[in-house]
């Protein structure tokens, strides 16, 4: 019975002293999480030069501080962070590997869903998933011009094989001297385009791309070289 006075005495004479009251923390309210606008991971192969690279792309309004991008497997294969004190940050990024060789790339990149995570600076947390597929079209069959040809720059038509499967084709004109380099997306169905005479130079080198896009996104692109008189 004294032991029990004891203790309610120390306790009334704690609050009387005036002893600290804990009180409970509310918890922290949980970070807003919203898709990206668009993610993809799309393969795109050289057949003429026999190689290939992989292609990472988001796109969001959120002014991210850092992204990360995770395999199939979950390792994280890409990471960028801003930092700038303005705290403009990341909104899209375009992100291309290395090419070697076909086999090689698409060992490092295997198929199926790849996972992005950004972080903006306002705590909004940005997710998205993008499946990558390793099927990809056919190589285009150039007809015009043939490799090494030497043409005025009124008359330079770039032709191939329409293959129906193609989504859409697309042209890369890429100028040596001076670097100069044009990609121009074309609409379904064309498989013939006159390069404009005022996109090239006389006496120039020059390569030239057809890319065939599948419907996944992948590519495939066959090349030629041509000079101009």
């Amino acid at each position: 019975m004294m032991k029990l006075k004891l203790v309610l005495t120390l306790c009334m004479l704690a609050l009387a002293l005036g002893a600290p009251t804990v009180l409970s923390r509310p918890a922290s309210a949980p970070r807003d999480t919203i898709p990206f606008d668009a993610v993809s991971v799309t393969i795109e192969v050289n057949a003429t030069d026999a190689d290939a690279g992989v292609i990472l792309f988001n796109d969001t309004e959120e002014r991210l501080h850092h992204l990360t991008i995770q395999d199939p497997s979950g390792n994280v294969i890409y990471e960028m962070t801003s930092s700038d004190a303005k705290g403009l940050g990341l909104t899209e990024m375009s992100s291309e590997t290395a090419e070697p060789d076909i086999t090689t790339a698409f060992l490092a990149y295997p198929e199926g869903d790849y996972t992005f995570t950004g972080e903006a600076f306002d705590g909004t947390i940005v997710t998205g998933v993008a499946h990558l597929s390793h099927t990809v079209p056919d190589a285009p069959e150039l007809t015009e011009p043939e490799d090494g040809a030497r043409l005025g720059i009124n008359h330079v038509v770039v032709a191939w094989e329409l293959d129906e499967k193609v989504d859409h084709y697309w042209i890369e004109i890429e100028q040596e001297d001076p670097p100069v380099n044009f990609t121009i997306q074309l609409q379904p169905g064309i498989h013939k385009f006159k390069i404009p005479k005022q996109l090239l130079l006389k006496a120039s080198s020059y390569h030239v791309g057809v890319g065939a896009v599948s419907s996944n996104g992948n590519v495939t692109v066959s090349q030629v070289d041509f000079e101009t008189k």
